[in-house]
């Protein structure tokens, strides 16, 4: 719930925040503004696919198996709300550009107007709100890789300590193949 709130007051004050920049400034730098959240997006799918493809079952117990089967659900679930925020801010920023060069007017049913103007501080609102959530967790973003690389040191090491543990058996033990040496 503290969470929750915390975000809540970042999404309302990057809103708020976009509200008070110039509307033709933002709208203007819209072009540079849209390729850096592209490129965030493009950025986290291959960790969603990396997150969704790490956990192989080799030498877990079925305990390990759940346990960081719920971790990386987690984590799955955290890229898709950072793709989603990024997605979210990309849209409304695009709509606000497209309404603010369309009329002035948009007429709706029911013969009821509403202002270019309102509708466009209406999205850019939402742009604001979801580049605050976006900004907010790239830091986070940052601490899921370094959990999956943990992830994967920790099973890369759990299968070579087999490997090893196997290899060391077969130097010990002599196979039935293998001639014994008698002593004299």
């Amino acid at each position: 719930m503290k969470m929750l709130f915390r975000v809540g007051i970042v999404m309302i004050l990057g809103g708020v925040c976009a509200l008070a920049l110039p509307r033709e400034g933002i709208l203007e730098g819209s072009t540079r503004i849209i390729p850096f959240f592209a490129l965030l997006m493009a950025g986290v799918l291959p960790a969603m696919m990396q997150t969704v493809t790490v956990l192989k079952g080799d030498d877990l117990s079925p305990r390990a198996v759940n346990e960081y089967g719920g971790a990386l659900q987690d984590q799955l679930e955290f890229w898709a709300a950072l793709f989603a925020s990024a997605l979210s801010a990309v849209g409304s920023l695009t709509l606000a550009v497209i309404i603010y060069k369309a009329p002035a007017l948009i007429r709706l049913p029911w013969d009821y107007f509403l202002d270019r103007n309102f509708v466009v501080d209406a999205l850019i609102f939402v742009f604001g709100c979801t580049a605050a959530s976006v900004f907010s967790r790239v830091v986070a973003a940052y601490g899921g890789l370094k959990s999956l690389l943990k992830l994967n040191l920790q099973l890369a090491e759990r299968k070579s300590k087999r490997a090893a543990e196997v290899a060391g058996k077969s130097l010990t033990k002599p196979t039935q193949n293998e001639p014994r040496i008698r002593g004299l």
